[in-house]
């Protein structure tokens, strides 16, 4: 007898039920066709579990917790000005091969992301393109700058 829990198959987590009813609304945003489907479901299952102290949080109050917690505080913290400018080395042999690296990735990424999205939505037309391509792509480029900071 296979069960897929100690419960014995019984789903009693809300964070089962949180994801199951993000896929919900992904559902029923899909079946009114939204374009914006996917997005209502992940941001509704991602802001929800934000919030410590609930049945459905990433970050319980113990030790695994407090570490995914102080992980995200440093992800959204803001970097202040001292941290930008470090001091220089004249050892900089690779660091054109892994700029072009990080550039080609930070491409293959950003493309197979918009032309998986713009293909699901059904926007793009008979030469491969999707309306306002270029302002996505700057998105991303300009966002990929900030985010280095």
């Amino acid at each position: 007898n296979y069960t897929c829990d100690v419960e014995g198959g019984i789903m009693t987590s809300g964070r089962t039920w949180l994801g199951l009813l993000g896929m919900m609304i992904i559902a029923v945003a899909l079946g009114y066709r939204s374009k914006l489907s996917f997005i209502y479901g992940i941001a509704l299952v991602t802001i929800v579990s934000w919030f410590r102290n609930t049945a459905v949080t990433y970050f319980p109050d113990d030790d695994a917790g407090n570490a995914r917690f102080d992980y995200f505080k440093k992800v959204v913290d803001i970097t202040g000005l001292d941290m930008i400018i470090t001091p220089f080395t004249s050892d900089l042999a690779n660091a054109g091969v892994a700029i072009v690296t990080m550039l080609y990735v930070d491409f293959l990424d950003t493309s197979g992301t918009l032309l998986g999205i713009a293909t699901s939505m059904g926007v793009i037309d008979e030469e491969g393109n999707f309306p306002k391509s270029t302002q996505a792509y700057s998105v991303d480029a300009i966002s990929t700058m900030f985010g280095e900071f």
